[in-house]
């Protein structure tokens, strides 16, 4: 039952409640009025006064039953709809935490691409340093063990 639904019972219980005290206090001052005001004996007085109070007493203990059953079936009722939010948060608090692990799960395997990127990235770096250093060497001419022929070893014809 939701809480809108549940407020409104409520709201009917506490109104029958009144009205069962409202028809016993009526009965009870109807009675009383009655029989004080009727011209009858005081032998007939009495009987009529006993029977009113029965009466009274009846009305009082049906509205008062009929009260107890409308409060404990609301209570049973908020009873079962706490049971219910319970078992239904309970569900929530599982499906976070499962949320919660696959997060960290994805978190992780981010991280540990990032750093494969990154150790990458740091290797193409070096090979890249490696092939610019040996582009930007100049051979040396001036080594005799070199295979490159200059005028001074070209053979003179004369």
């Amino acid at each position: 039952m939701s809480l809108i639904k549940e407020l409104i019972f409520r709201r009917k219980r506490d109104r029958a409640i009144e009205a069962a005290a409202k028809v016993g206090v009526g009965a009870a001052i109807g009675a009383a009025a009655g029989i004080l005001l009727a011209p009858k004996s005081g032998k007939e007085t009495r009987e009529d006064i006993a029977e009113k109070a029965k009466e009274t007493k009846e009305a009082v203990v049906e509205k008062s039953k009929q009260a107890s059953d409308q409060i404990k079936e609301t209570v049973k009722d908020s009873v079962d709809t706490l049971k219910e939010k319970k078992a239904d948060l309970q569900d929530k608090v599982e499906d976070v935490k499962e949320k919660k692990a696959d997060a960290k799960e994805i978190a992780d395997a981010a991280q540990k691409k990032r750093e494969e990127i990154e150790k990458d990235k740091d290797n193409k770096k070096d090979s890249s340093s490696n092939i610019n250093s040996s582009l930007n060497t100049k051979p040396d001419y001036n080594n005799s063990s070199s295979n490159i022929k200059t005028d001074s070893n070209k053979p003179k014809f004369k």
